[in-house]
């Protein structure tokens, strides 16, 4: 049964109303209300919208029928408890404290409790404040998983680079050795000892030096490849150190003419390597 409020009461309820927690009878009398009254009618749309707008930001949750009512029960429970009076029973009634051999009187029945001032206000402030809280919560979970995610997204692109930095070097690499212009030039020494192949690409003037079982050099000391020409010079094409497995690669670019290449060696100089050769070579291949 609707009931005719006063504006004190209508604005109390336009909280409560924002948050869908009024019940039938509360709904039709703030209705019946706000239809003759501009300023509950703006407060309401005000609400409105402040509600929408926190329950949006939040990611999607439903609730079921009974958690929502007890939810409900609870508000107004504390709404009723905070007035200083307790709703009415199943009869919608009251009894007014007696004392023996005096008749019973009963309160006057009503649909609700009065309303006392402030209170159903504090109560939606203090559900917005909740609603706040949790989008705050969401919102930094969301920025600490979104730098996880660009960290991930940035070692994944450095990876990347580094992969394709690899594969180029690959691709240089084979060109460099099966080229339509590399020539070969070899040196055995038998299955344990050192061996060693340089391939030099006559077109792009590059020279490659691959090694094997090659020992590790004295302290102090390195490994250096000359180019020797013809006409007896003897050019640096740099030093090296093998790996641990005895394996060594080097790489120089060196413009030389076709036919002046007389061979190649690698001896051991002082660290940083020398002008010229100061020992005897260890490896020493003729060209063809």
């Amino acid at each position: 049964m609707m009931r005719e409020i006063d504006h004190a009461e209508a604005r109390e309820l336009l909280a409560l109303d924002a948050l869908d927690a009024l019940s039938p009878e509360d709904r039709a009398s703030l209705e019946a209300h706000v239809r003759g009254c501009d300023e509950c009618t703006r407060e309401r749309a005000s609400l409105g919208e402040t509600a929408a707008l926190l329950a949006l930001a939040l990611p999607p949750s439903a609730m079921d029928a009974d958690r929502s009512a007890r939810v409900r029960a609870r508000l107004m429970a504390r709404a009723a408890a905070d007035r200083g009076t307790a709703p009415g029973g199943a009869g919608g009634s009251d009894v007014r404290p007696s004392t023996p051999g005096t008749p019973v009187t009963p309160l006057r029945a009503r649909e609700r409790p009065p309303t006392g001032p402030g209170v159903v206000r504090t109560l939606a402030a203090a559900a917005i404040v909740i609603l706040t809280a949790g989008f705050a919560s969401w919102a930094l979970g969301e920025r600490q998983r979104n730098a996880e995610l660009r960290r991930e997204l940035a070692a994944q692109h450095d990876a990347r680079h580094a992969l394709e930095a690899q594969i180029a070097a690959r691709d240089s690499t084979i060109a460099d050795l099966v080229g339509p212009r590399v020539k070969i030039i070899s040196v055995e020494q038998g299955p344990t000892h050192p061996s060693a192949r340089m391939f030099w690409d006559q077109l792009t003037n590059r020279w490659t030096f691959v090694a094997h079982n090659m020992p590790a050099a004295a302290p102090g000391r390195s490994y250096q490849l000359w180019l020797i020409t013809k006409d007896n010079r003897k050019v640096s094409a740099g030093t090296f150190a093998p790996e641990a497995s005895g394996e060594a690669r080097l790489a120089a670019t060196y413009a030389l003419g076709a036919d002046s290449l007389l061979a190649i060696a690698v001896t051991v100089e002082p660290q940083g390597g020398s002008p010229q050769p100061t020992t005897t070579p260890i490896l020493l291949g003729k060209a063809e």
